[in-house]
């Protein structure tokens, strides 16, 4: 009985080390596709959809071509989710700086979420910062809607915010303290 205990035991070990090195490896910086359930992943086969996450250290900046051919310049400690399907391409702007010159594509919307904000653009390029404190949204080429991020349970509740357009030139600037106190 012993020698099966123990090859049982290395075996313990060997998968605990397997699941320390993989969640290791899961918080470095960087590009990193993620991983579907067994759930997601025929419902991602049926739909082309995928998913990857870009990040950058401090005193870094990269440059991302998207799928779509939609560039993303993450500026220094800064982090991005990108999720495209069929229908939707959307990025998720988790923190830091991001510059987007989006590939014109009126058939799937580019929406960039921010804060409590969503972003919509097609064919278009402007420049997102959002941290603890606050938004700011520079429009350089074409338009873009911006309109509240409704949280689930609360899309009943009238909106508190209006959708807001912008043209060239033009900025949006939005202060957490706002949200907070609305």
């Amino acid at each position: 009985l012993r020698p099966r205990w123990r090859s049982a035991g290395w075996a313990l070990v060997a998968v605990v080390a397997l699941l320390a090195i993989g969640t290791w490896i899961g918080r470095l910086p960087g590009e990193r596709p993620s991983v579907p359930s067994l759930a997601q992943s025929s419902a991602a086969a049926d739909s082309a959809a995928w998913q990857a996450r870009h990040a950058t250290d401090i005193g870094e900046q990269r440059s991302i071509e998207l799928d779509d051919g939609s560039l993303v310049v993450l500026n220094t400690d800064s982090a991005i989710t990108v999720n495209f399907s069929g229908a939707l391409r959307s990025v998720r702007l988790l923190h830091g700086q991001a510059f987007f010159e989006v590939a014109a594509d009126a058939t799937r919307p580019f929406v960039v979420t921010a804060g409590d904000r969503r972003i919509t653009a097609v064919g278009t390029a402007f420049d997102v910062r959002v941290d603890d404190a606050s938004l700011h949204l520079v429009m350089v080429e074409g338009r873009v809607d911006v309109d509240p991020v409704r949280r689930i349970g609360l899309d009943r509740l009238p909106a508190r915010k209006e959708r807001v357009s912008l043209g060239v030139g033009e900025q949006f600037k939005e202060n957490v303290q706002d949200n907070i106190e609305q």
